[in-house]
């Protein structure tokens, strides 16, 4: 999995996972509304950027969380070293961390012991958690409504999502969208993804034969 805010960071990182040995790309497509995806790409992600395999790169809009960090540092992966190793050049991840350290500065003369669980009213009664609030700096970057922008990028319907869109090349005509339909829960998304992605559909896909690209 690769998380991008837009086309134009797939532009840039299309060329160095192709490097990486990348043959075939992907675009999880999905707005706020998908709730049910939404939900399931807490963890998801983790288990989708395994299960895609080392040939395939899944794109998608989703602000990344402190367990994405974690996880991308410890296994070095591609993400990290082109985003989380240019700190001193400003990259994206430099300006997620400003973005944090501005949230915190906020609530400087607050001690809080756990963050997830610390609830603040704000307004009128209206109560959202600490780890909620922090997180919407993270939106503003990463905003899962440009998924819609996307599939007009590649001649979708905004009726065809959520989906994912693969592709060898990112200005090319010649995709396959694997439409997600409606799940009700997690479970249902979790087996649909483990199924598809060990399927002899994705693997011809990947060796670029067996279904008609359109």
């Amino acid at each position: 999995m690769y998380i991008v805010p837009g086309l134009d960071e797939v532009k840039i990182a299309c060329i160095t996972l192709k490097i990486r040995g990348i043959e075939l790309f992907g675009f999880l497509l999905y707005t706020d509304t998908d709730h049910v995806l939404v939900n399931y790409m807490q963890d998801g992600i983790f288990e989708l950027d395994r299960i895609t395999g080392e040939k395939c790169a899944v794109f998608v809009i989703e602000p990344p969380s402190k367990r994405w960090f974690s996880y991308v540092k410890q296994k070095h992966h591609v993400w990290w070293d082109a985003y989380g190793t240019q700190i001193e050049k400003r990259s994206l991840l430099d300006r997620l961390s400003e973005s944090i350290h501005n949230m915190r500065n906020k609530f400087s003369r607050i001690s809080i012991s756990d963050n997830n669980n610390c609830q603040i009213v704000i307004g009128n009664g209206n109560v959202i958690g600490l780890g909620n609030l922090m997180q919407e700096e993270y939106n503003t970057i990463f905003d899962r409504q440009e998924a819609l922008s996307i599939a007009k990028h590649f001649g979708l319907g905004y009726s065809s999502l959520p989906c994912i869109v693969f592709f060898k090349e990112l200005e090319s005509n010649e995709i396959f969208t694997k439409h997600l339909g409606k799940h009700e829960d997690r479970e249902s998304l979790k087996e649909y993804f483990r199924r598809f992605f060990d399927s002899k559909e994705f693997k011809d896909l990947l060796e670029g034969g067996g279904r008609k690209w359109n």
